[in-house]
């Protein structure tokens, strides 16, 4: 388990055929803090961060969200917060259900789409709510994991525990800890709290079958 971290930086790619990723052509999309519910009596306040190569904040973009739950659709516009890169909205859902949240960037053609958030608030396991974490703090444009898509970007597979979780803790909340083996692509600290590194690591660290919760699609 306990393997050196460079194996959870970024390596060279190979896969990436497009030289437009290469060049600034993707970007990581991170919800701040993740609903556990919608409501359906009001709104719900909705903020995201879109960074280039999960770095860098972009400015300027004119993101939408994409609401579903079977043929109800909705469209929201997301408006620029004080912060560089950060943009936010109010969503709504109309009635009870389990619903689709896609987030549209407005930087090329990078998008994210949540695991169903629903109406109703309900206790889940941690290693559950850590893979819904997982899916919305971006993990998934980089790094394959239990049940995800697969990824955009080519990094270490996790979608088996192969760290220990006092590793992972560390390394989450403070990625600097080791130089990149390549600094154009290195992994980006997303600025997780305690309570989101300690359940996604319990996503990443439980047995195959403690998570079982319908993936997104691409």
């Amino acid at each position: 388990m306990n393997r050196p971290l460079a194996f959870l930086v970024f390596p060279v790619v190979t896969l990436l055929t497009a030289a437009g990723f290469m060049r600034g052509g993707w970007a990581v999309i991170t919800v701040e803090d993740l609903p556990t519910a919608l409501n359906v009596r009001g709104t719900t306040p909705f903020a995201f961060m879109v960074r280039q190569h999960g770095v860098s904040p972009l400015a300027d973009l004119e993101p939408t969200i994409s609401m579903w739950e079977g043929r109800d659709t909705l469209s929201f516009s997301a408006a620029a917060g004080a912060k560089k890169g950060l943009y936010s909205a109010d969503l709504r859902a109309p009635r009870a259900g389990e619903w689709r949240v896609r987030i549209n960037s407005g930087f090329r053609d990078m998008k994210l789409e949540l695991l169903p958030i629903p109406t109703t608030p309900r206790v889940v396991a941690i290693a559950d709510h850590g893979h819904r974490l997982f899916v919305a703090k971006g993990c998934i444009t980089c790094h394959q994991g239990r049940g995800t898509p697969k990824p955009l970007i080519t990094a270490p597979d996790l979608s088996q525990p192969r760290f220990a979780p006092d590793y992972l803790k560390a390394f989450i909340a403070n990625p600097a800890i080791r130089p990149p083996t390549n600094p154009q692509l290195r992994m980006p600290n997303l600025e997780l709290k305690p309570a989101e590194i300690d359940a996604i690591v319990a996503y990443l660290s439980a047995p195959v079958t403690a998570t079982n919760t319908t993936s997104p699609r691409r």
